[in-house]
């Protein structure tokens, strides 16, 4: 063997080892790259929305999670936000429904303390009777 016949055979091998090794190192920046692309794409609306979630269990039902145009779980924090909204809505129905039935036996107690007719005492039973039944009502949606 001469150096020559060795550099001959050597020098295409190792030409070859480094283009594979520079092709390798740009594939892996490549995938790199766009890994840290999509895992912004989640990680970043999934953190804003544990943080609407954190909001409503602590009993904000007026927060509205908002993501970018584009983001992912876009799905998900829509039907969030309907929920919320949708027990805003009936908590306040129960509370106007308890205010009725408070009004109500404000009336009961006064009429206690009175002298009252018998249709009196008729009327504001079945009201009671009728606040009762939308209360169970409202207490039992599914």
């Amino acid at each position: 063997f001469t150096l020559q016949s060795v550099k001959r055979a050597v020098f295409p091998l190792l030409f070859a080892s480094i283009q594979s090794i520079s092709l390798l190192a740009l594939v892996s920046l490549a995938i790199g790259i766009l890994s840290l692309f999509f895992s912004h794409k989640i990680a970043g609306p999934l953190y804003r929305f544990e943080k609407s979630l954190e909001a409503i269990g602590a009993g904000d039902l007026t927060h509205i999670s908002r993501l970018r145009t584009g983001d992912q779980i876009q799905e998900l924090v829509t039907t969030i936000n309907v929920s919320a909204s949708s027990m805003k809505q009936r908590i306040k129905e129960i509370q106007d429904s308890l205010l009725r039935f408070r009004t109500l036996k404000e009336k009961l107690k006064t009429m206690t303390e009175r002298t009252f007719e018998q249709k009196e005492v008729a009327k504001l039973t079945e009201e009671m009777r009728l606040e009762i039944a939308e209360l169970k009502k409202l207490l039992s949606m599914k």
